[in-house]
């Protein structure tokens, strides 16, 4: 059963219902460790994500800013970190106009969230 995840203000860092799904679906299969395994597949993706963000934006490399935003927002979107996605989205939208102006301030939000994530998800599937 999936306890309830640690909410900021009003919100889930992660929502419940996704999460519930992905342990279903995992759960359903013939490995025990699969959900663990996906849990730590997305935290590893999370952290190289941000990292590879990082330094592209110190290349000024709006193209390769935006293609990361497109791909952790996606990954985020589909383990159930809506805000995390939307954070990325906006990211990737800057990106795509070629303007890093203000590139920094989003990455450090992304950067907060992907924390609070880390944290709720590691409470679910503890290494």
């Amino acid at each position: 059963m999936v306890k309830e995840l640690s909410a900021v203000g009003t919100r889930e860092s992660v929502a419940t219902s996704a999460l519930r799904e992905i342990r279903e679906l995992a759960d359903s299969s013939d490995d025990p460790g699969q959900f663990g395994e996906l849990i730590g597949l997305f935290l590893g993706e999370l952290d190289s994500g941000v990292v590879s963000m990082r330094k592209a934006l110190a290349q000024g490399n709006a193209v390769v800013l935006s293609r990361l935003a497109h791909s952790l927002k996606g990954s985020s979107a589909s383990m159930g970190a809506r805000t995390l996605a939307v954070l990325c989205q906006t990211l990737e939208h800057t990106a795509k106009s070629a303007e890093l102006q203000g590139v920094e301030a989003q990455l450090e939000q992304i950067e907060s969230e992907v924390h609070l994530v880390r944290e709720a998800l590691e409470k679910e599937a503890p290494s």
